[in-house]
C-alpha cells in the first residue's frame, strides 16, 4: 500500500511521526496532572466559597464550550490544511532536487521558485490563522476571570462581608486563578 503513496507524504509522515507520538504522550500526562491539580484547587475553593466557585466554574465551562464551538472546527481544518501543505512543500523540494540538472537546462527555475514561494506563503497564512486562534481562548478566559474576580469582590462587599474576609477570599481566588490559568488553557 505504501508504494501507491507519494514519496513526499511518506517522508513527511516518517519525519513527523516520532515528534507527534512524543507530543501525544506528553500532552496526555500533562493533561492528567493538570486535571488533578484543578480538582484539588476546585475542592478547596468550594470549601471556602461554594457559591462563587460554582458560578465561576459554570461560567468558565460555558465560555469554553462557546470558544470550542466557534474555533474547534476551524482549528481542525487549519491543521489538516497545514498537514497537506507540508507534504506539498516536501514534494516540491524532492522534485526540485531530483531534477536539478533538467531544471537548469530547461530554465524553469523562476517558475519553480515562484511556485515554492506561493506554497510557503499559503502555509504561513494557515499557521498565522491557527496561531492567532490558539491565543483567543487564553485571552477570553483571562477577561472572564477578571470580570469574575470583580463580581466576587462586589458580591462579598454588598453582602457586608468583613474586609479581612474579602481580602482573604480574593487572595485565595487570585492565587488559584494564577496557578490554574495554564491548566484552563
Amino acid at each position: 500500500n505504501h508504494t501507491k503513496l507519494n514519496s513526499a507524504i511518506v517522508l513527511r509522515n516518517v519525519v513527523s511521526s516520532a515528534g507527534l507520538a512524543f507530543d501525544a504522550l506528553r500532552l496526555t500526562l500533562s493533561t492528567a496532572m493538570e486535571l488533578l491539580l484543578m480538582l484539588v484547587a476546585f475542592g478547596l475553593l468550594v470549601l471556602v466559597e461554594p457559591k462563587v466557585t460554582l458560578i465561576t466554574a459554570a461560567a468558565l465551562f460555558f465560555l469554553g464550550l462557546l470558544i470550542y464551538g466557534f474555533l474547534g472546527h476551524r482549528l481542525q481544518a487549519w491543521g489538516r490544511e497545514e498537514w497537506a501543505k507540508d507534504a506539498k512543500i516536501i514534494q516540491s523540494i524532492n522534485q526540485g532536487i531530483g531534477s536539478l540538472k533538467d531544471i537548469k537546462v530547461i530554465g524553469c527555475e523562476p517558475f519553480l521558485t515562484d511556485n515554492f514561494r506561493e506554497m510557503t506563503a499559503k502555509l504561513a497564512k494557515v499557521k498565522t490563522h491557527a496561531g492567532v486562534a490558539n491565543h483567543i481562548p487564553r485571552l477570553a478566559v483571562e477577561v472572564a476571570l477578571v470580570i469574575g474576580f470583580i463580581c466576587m469582590v462586589w458580591f462579598q462587599y454588598s453582602s457586608d462581608y468583613s474586609v479581612d474576609r474579602i481580602l482573604a477570599t480574593a487572595g485565595l481566588f487570585g492565587m488559584a486563578a494564577l496557578r490554574l490559568m495554564p491548566s484552563v488553557n
